[in-house]
């Protein structure tokens, strides 16, 4: 049931994440990536809970704030550099999850 929970939350929250900082940067709207903060908050506590290297995702909601703070400032570069690592994890993630368990 754990399993069915994360992935019904998860996936979607990541994509809705990916999507809104994307749109924030793309039409320079700095409250669609406060948003995307926002909806990755309980995904990130989720995944801080599995400890070690799952931790450092904790930054993750902050490099969406950063990059908000770079469109008000009118730094598309900036907000970009600052995306790139929200988008890498998941994509690892995505990585990780889709090879499964090694035996």
């Amino acid at each position: 049931m754990v399993d069915f929970i994360a992935l019904v939350i998860g996936w979607p929250v990541v994509g809705l994440t990916v999507a809104l900082g994307l749109a924030g940067i793309q039409y320079k709207r700095p409250k669609l990536l406060f948003a995307g903060a926002a909806v990755l908050m309980p995904l990130v506590y989720y995944l801080v809970g599995g400890g070690g290297i799952w931790g450092l995702t904790a930054f993750l909601p902050f490099l969406l704030i950063g990059a908000g703070i770079a469109v008000q400032r009118g730094s598309e570069e900036t907000a970009r550099i600052l995306l790139f690592p929200v988008v890498a994890f998941f994509l690892v993630l995505a990585v990780i999850v889709l090879r499964g368990p090694r035996e």
